[in-house]
């Protein structure tokens, strides 16, 4: 708030110690007036002041709620990207396991004999193989 709105919020009555020939009635309604006057007045401000504040209340209120969709609707979308990525690397894992299973077998079929020896197990005859 401003020095001018200070200004405009305080309401200052001069009153001059020698009224004018006034009786005491008519002398105290006048000040009662002045006195209602001043109080709708000062409603007035105060009520002027409590709509300004409803109003950006409301403002801050509807940009949160914004906010607030926002992130929601990110977090939405990163959840999806998480189950799509877990898919993706579970299709990968399982597509990797069954390459390596057929090239496995092929390697066992096509090692052999061979494979056996050159790890420096014994060499098993086929007979011997089929018991063993």
């Amino acid at each position: 708030m401003g020095a001018d709105d200070t200004k405009e919020m305080i309401e200052t009555m001069d009153a001059s110690p020698r009224l004018p020939d006034v009786t005491g009635e008519e002398q105290g309604s006048d000040v009662f007036r002045q006195l209602l006057h001043q109080a709708v007045r000062v409603a007035d401000l105060a009520n002027a002041q409590a709509m300004r504040m409803a109003l950006d209340f409301a403002k801050v209120y509807e940009r949160e709620q914004g906010v607030r969709h926002e992130f929601q609707s990110q977090l939405k979308q990163m959840t999806l990207m998480e189950k799509q990525a877990t898919r993706y690397a579970e299709d990968l894992a399982s597509m990797l396991r069954s390459e390596r299973e057929p090239v496995a077998a092929q390697a066992d079929d096509a090692h052999g004999e061979t494979g056996d020896a050159l790890r420096g197990g014994p060499r098993l005859d086929a007979p011997q193989r089929a018991r063993a």
